[in-house]
């Protein structure tokens, strides 16, 4: 299996499932199109999530500081800014090795800069069937404390 990585996004009552891109450089851009179900589809979400897993990381340019595009996650979740979205919203990325399959939260740095949360990594084997994965993120998502 090759590398690859996907992201799922809480906000309120929904879920965002965009296309996790990867620009040159090896980098990861969130970008269209973007799957949106109510907290309540948990088999549309894991269709989304194993479509995902399918379809990998489409290539992208990477763009210029200039030219960096907004988030693709605000008009689904019907806010204007970035602030709005975190400050209702959780996220999760899970990504491949080849060897095993790595699932984590997202959290603020001392810097106020979002990482990954490695002290809740969850490692799935690689050959995990991809609908078991995807109920594993369905559980997680749904779980998640957001602020409405």
């Amino acid at each position: 299996m090759k590398h690859q990585s996907f992201v799922v996004v809480r906000f309120k009552d929904r879920v965002l499932i965009p296309t996790q891109s990867k620009m040159e450089g090896g980098a990861y851009l969130e970008t269209d199109p973007v799957a949106v179900y109510e907290i309540s589809d948990e088999q549309g979400i894991v269709r989304s999530i194993v479509q995902a897993i399918v379809m990998g990381n489409p290539s992208v340019p990477h763009p210029s500081r200039d030219a960096w595009p907004k988030s693709v996650l605000l008009k689904p979740a019907g806010v204007k800014s970035q602030v709005a979205l975190e400050r209702s919203s959780a996220t999760w990325a899970a990504g491949c090795d080849g060897k095993l399959w790595r699932i984590y939260p997202s959290k603020r740095n001392a810097k106020g800069r979002w990482e990954a949360d490695m002290t809740k990594v969850e490692t799935h084997p690689a050959d995990i069937p991809r609908a078991q994965l995807a109920q594993r993120m369905v559980e997680l998502v749904k779980n998640a404390n957001v602020h409405e």
